[in-house]
């Protein structure tokens, strides 16, 4: 969406927080969130890194967030529902039939980027 990857915090909140897709792994459970170092790869090379404290400090942090937020809307989660941090690590390009992977305090999930 953006060119060079060049925005500002305004700009990449009103985008969703740059996120083109969600890649969903296995449940991770019992880990320090916080403390969790995120890996990503493209095509077998590391690429970006980053640490789950990127997320308000503590994942969990930001969840309790979210849920007051709720709270005083009268909202809450629901069983299913799913919930993201935005991005862990920085901004990486993409290109069709690239493999990319991520390693996540220890839980490999991996896709393919698929473009037309």
């Amino acid at each position: 969406v953006w060119a060079d990857y060049r925005f500002d915090w305004a700009m990449n909140t009103a985008d969703g927080s740059s996120a083109a897709l969600v890649v969903l792994g296995a449940e991770i459970t019992g880990a320090d969130l916080a403390g969790a170092v995120v890996e990503l790869r493209r095509n077998g090379e590391v690429v970006a890194s980053g640490h789950g404290s990127a997320a308000m400090g503590d994942p969990w942090a930001a969840l309790a967030w979210l849920v007051a937020q709720l709270d005083r809307r009268g909202e809450n989660l629901h069983a299913g529902d799913v919930v993201i941090t935005g991005g862990l690590t920085r901004a990486v390009p993409f290109e069709p039939g690239d493999r990319v992977e991520a390693t996540i305090a220890g839980a490999e999930v991996a896709a393919e980027r698929a473009r037309s």
